[in-house]
């Protein structure tokens, strides 16, 4: 099955100027205070893999395609970060760290598989395109995570000075609404 062909985003002048370091750029500008060294730690990485992807022959759309997934969904969380008022960050965290392992294992492989000769390359092809595949359901599962440990933590009842309370707010507790 011939694996479909994406915009080569890694150029400036493809797509419609969209640059994936520009957005990296520009989210680790509005990164927020609380999750700033997690967060740079994975746009770092994201970064290397761009890198990394850069000298591929084989593979290399769908590598850029996993960079696309990796950078938009930077891109919207930390635009969903702004404003918010999640305090606790340790789950949130944690899932950064998992995807920053995942970026990290797409970046060793997209080195490993440039620096194959030809005949390597070709006897290797679905190899690498199962593992492509595979990349991609790992950041699906990452992205996943993010959406259930963002909602459960949104959801915790906070008390008054902003501290996660361990279970449910008492009538006397309740926050005065305007």
């Amino acid at each position: 099955m011939p694996q479909p062909s994406y915009p080569d985003y890694l150029n400036e002048n493809a797509g419609p100027g969209w640059d994936a370091a520009l957005v990296l750029a520009s989210i680790i500008r509005d990164i927020p205070a609380p999750l700033s060294g997690p967060l740079t730690q994975v746009v770092h990485v994201a970064a290397e893999v761009i890198e990394a992807v850069k000298t591929m022959r084989d593979g290399r759309d769908g590598c850029i395609h996993l960079i696309v997934r990796v950078t938009k969904f930077l891109e919207s969380f930390v635009g969903g970060l702004k404003g918010s008022n999640i305090s606790d960050n340790t789950a949130i965290a944690s899932s950064l760290f998992i995807l920053k392992r995942n970026l990290m294992a797409i970046s060793a492989d997209a080195e490993r598989w440039s620096s194959l000769n030809l005949l390597s390359r070709y006897a290797q092809r679905d190899q690498i395109m199962t593992a492509i595949s595979r990349h991609g359901e790992n950041l699906t599962d990452c992205f996943h995570a993010f959406q259930i440990v963002t909602s459960i933590t949104a959801a915790k009842p906070v008390d008054r000075v902003g501290r996660f309370l361990s279970g449910p707010i008492s009538p006397s507790e309740t926050p005065i609404s305007l």
